[in-house]
C-alpha cells in the first residue's frame, strides 16, 4: 500500500476488467484532484461491478468516506452531482447514504484507505446501527411486521 491505494485490489480489478478500471482510475484522478481531496478517507467500489456480476450497463458504484461537518458534506455531494464527471460512474459519500447502503458499501472492494483503524471503527459502527435500524425497514418493506 503506498499512500492509501490498495494496490493488490486495483491490480485485480485492471486484470479482470481493464476498462473499468480505466474508468476508475479516471475517478481517482478527477476525485484528488478537488480542493477537498486530502479529507478523503476511504474509497471503496460496491455493487454489482465488485461483486462480479454487472451487465454491460451497469454503472460504476464508487463511495467516498469523508470526515467533515454536514454542511461541507451537502457541498462536496452538490460539488460530485453537478460536475457529473462520469455517466457510467456514480460516486457517493459514504456519510450521506442511507444505513442499509452503508452496510452494503463497507461489503465492497476498498481501493484506498489512510487508515484502517478509522474504517474498521466506521463499520462496527455502521453495523451495529443497521441493526438499531432493520426492524423499522423489514416492518416498511414487508419482510418481517413489528412487534
Amino acid at each position: 500500500m503506498q499512500n492509501g491505494l490498495i494496490e493488490s485490489n486495483i491490480v485485480l480489478i485492471r486484470s479482470k476488467t481493464p476498462e473499468i478500471a480505466q474508468k476508475i482510475d479516471s475517478a481517482f484522478y478527477w476525485l484528488f484532484s478537488r480542493s477537498w481531496s486530502q479529507k478523503i478517507d476511504f474509497i471503496i467500489l460496491y455493487g454489482s461491478v465488485a461483486q462480479g456480476h454487472f451487465r454491460p450497463d451497469s454503472d460504476i458504484d464508487l463511495v467516498i468516506g469523508i470526515q467533515e461537518s454536514q454542511k461541507n458534506l451537502i457541498s462536496i455531494g452538490k460539488e460530485i452531482a453537478l460536475s457529473r464527471p462520469f455517466d457510467d460512474l456514480d460516486i457517493r459519500i459514504f456519510e450521506n447514504l442511507p444505513v442499509y447502503i452503508q452496510k452494503d458499501a463497507l461489503r465492497g472492494i476498498i481501493l484506498f484507505c489512510k487508515d484502517f483503524t478509522y474504517l474498521s471503527d466506521l463499520a462496527y459502527k455502521t453495523i451495529k446501527n443497521y441493526h438499531a435500524f432493520r426492524p423499522y425497514l423489514d416492518d416498511y418493506t414487508g419482510a418481517v411486521p413489528l412487534s
